[in-house]
This record gives C-alpha cells, structure tokens and sequence, in this order.
C-alpha cells in the first residue's frame, strides 16, 4: 500500500502541539517572579519578609522547580 493520499481528499492541517514549550513558559514566569521581587525590594522598599515578597519569592522558585522537571503537564 502506499502511503500517498487519493487525489480529492481535503487534508485537515494538523495542530500546533505545544510540547516542550512548557519548560520555556515556566522560565519566563519564574525570571518575571524574580523581577517583581526585585522591584519590590528595590524601588518599593518593601522588606524582604512582606507577604508580597514572599510570595513572588514562592512563585520563581515553583517556576523554576517546574522547569527543571522539564515542563511536562499531566
């Protein structure tokens, strides 16, 4: 059999699979936490220990955690 489709058929396009794009999302949300931390310490002169530090602060480190596993979604 061959693997060439009868002429007539409308072939669908296949989908975009984003894959291995996660691992990249995941770095880029985890330098964005970084820098929001930054600037909360830096510019805003929020200490180290608000609540909003820390939070930014928890969040690159899950990004970051994420996309050391390599971005892989269940």
């Amino acid at each position: 059999m061959s693997s060439v489709e009868p002429p007539g058929r409308d072939r669908l396009p296949k989908p975009i699979v984003v894959g291995g794009g996660w691992a990249f999302v995941y770095v880029a949300l985890a330098i964005a936490c970084l820098g929001a931390v930054g600037y909360l310490v830096a510019v805003q002169g929020q200490a180290w220990t608000s609540p909003a530090v820390l939070a930014a602060g928890v969040g690159a480190l899950w990004f970051t955690f994420r996309a050391i596993l390599g971005g892989k979604r269940r």
